[in-house]
């Protein structure tokens, strides 16, 4: 006689220290069905039908915490469970953080990257002397706001025009402001949570070329061997944006866990980043060229979470968001930004792909029941937690 299949599920919200965990069987829970807690609390045990189904708990539940009876004749049960200590200030700012790997802390003059898909060298070692983290994407205008906005200080305070157009101008002669750019210079790297900035006279085994029937978008990097887009031609910045989710870092320096992350980990950071600039909970992530699946509309229903799953295989427990997503067309990507009601984050057209995919595979970690909710696809997307 098989064995009865069953999925475990449990994740942890740092902030409520609350582990919820959900089981879901093949065949309906019975008299024979029971769940308990390891000595330590770190395990939950749920035996259906004379076989032990164990999980590994994303964070350490209180051990004398008694388990609800389960209910006969359900195909799914749920518990949830107080954990252990009290929200610490680090756990909290982690979860707040939009942090990315290959920060410029984990980078130097040593480092060294190349194209994810054929190994070629994009970045050699010794190439960039120095890295360096850029600001958010909003800093600019939140510069231009307080300086608009702090308390008049001198003889003249009484004329506010006066005064408005002062700060402009000092502004613009401290080099930061609405219309600040950051210029690409050679020997130095300049990071954000899903791109490089750099001097293309830094890099290697690249090639340019355009899209001739959309002149408007930017040329795509490519790596010479493989033909791979690997990023853009950044005009303003006269330099290219390269995509770290299409590089590998192969540095000794750099944890082999780190050589390459996976897009989700990249993309995350930028919602979060998102999340915290602009206040915004919902972003249209949209193809720079054409696609025939329209773009993906994400909802951040949980920003930071931790999960484990009998799927996953690990083990271990995973940092993620979890979001609700949905497919949706270019008439209503343009309804949705001009309304206001989402953030736009412009994508090459494989990116998104791969997000969708990526939310899709998620799916299977989760009881039936938890996939959809009112329309929504749930899924989860990893996130980068920075151990330091």
């Amino acid at each position: 006689m098989a064995q009865p299949k069953i999925l475990l599920y449990a994740e942890l919200l740092p902030n409520i220290r609350q582990v919820s965990v959900m089981a879901a069987f093949d065949t309906p829970s019975d008299s024979t069905t029971e769940a308990e807690l390891s000595a330590d609390g770190r395990q939950i045990n749920v035996i259906h039908e004379g076989t032990n189904h164990i999980l590994n708990l994303p964070g350490q539940a209180v051990a004398s915490t008694k388990l609800q009876k389960p209910v006969n004749s359900n195909k799914e049960l749920s518990w949830r469970l107080p954990v252990v200590g009290l929200p610490s200030n680090t756990s909290v700012d982690r979860g707040q953080s939009s942090g990315a790997p290959w920060s410029a802390k984990e980078l130097g003059p040593d480092s060294r990257f190349s194209c994810r898909g054929c190994g070629a060298v994009i970045v050699p070692e010794g190439a960039i002397e120095s890295w360096r983290d850029l600001p958010s994407e909003n800093w600019a205008e939140m510069m231009d706001f307080w300086h608009c906005h702090k308390p008049d200080t001198g003889a003249d305070a009484g004329n506010s025009q006066a005064g408005h157009d002062q700060n402009a101008i000092s502004n613009a002669n401290r080099a930061y402001g609405a219309n600040t750019k950051f210029i690409a210079q050679s020997g130095v790297g300049f990071i954000d949570v899903a791109s490089f900035l750099l001097d293309e006279s830094d890099c290697q085994n690249l090639q340019t070329s355009s899209q001739e029937e959309y002149p408007e978008r930017p040329q795509t990097i490519s790596c010479k061997s493989c033909k791979v887009s690997i990023g853009d031609v950044d005009i303003q910045a006269n330099g290219v944006r390269l995509h770290k989710w299409r590089l590998s870092s192969t540095s000794t320096s750099i944890s082999s866990s780190l050589n390459s992350p996976a897009i989700s980990v990249f993309i995350s950071a930028k919602l979060v980043s998102i999340l915290q600039a602009q206040c915004s909970s919902k972003a249209l992530l949209i193809p720079e060229s054409p696609s025939s699946t329209g773009s993906l509309h994400l909802w951040i229903l949980q920003q930071s979470l931790f999960y484990s799953s009998s799927i996953s295989g690990t083990g271990s427990r995973t940092f993620a968001m979890k979001v609700l997503w949905k497919l949706i067309t270019d008439v209503e990507s343009l309804a949705l930004i001009d309304s206001g009601k989402a953030e736009d984050v412009k994508l090459p057209a494989d990116a998104v792909a791969e997000i969708e995919t990526c939310l899709r595979d998620s799916a299977r970690f989760l009881p039936p029941s938890a996939r959809m909710f009112q329309g929504w696809n749930v899924g989860l997307l990893e996130r980068y937690q920075d151990e330091q």
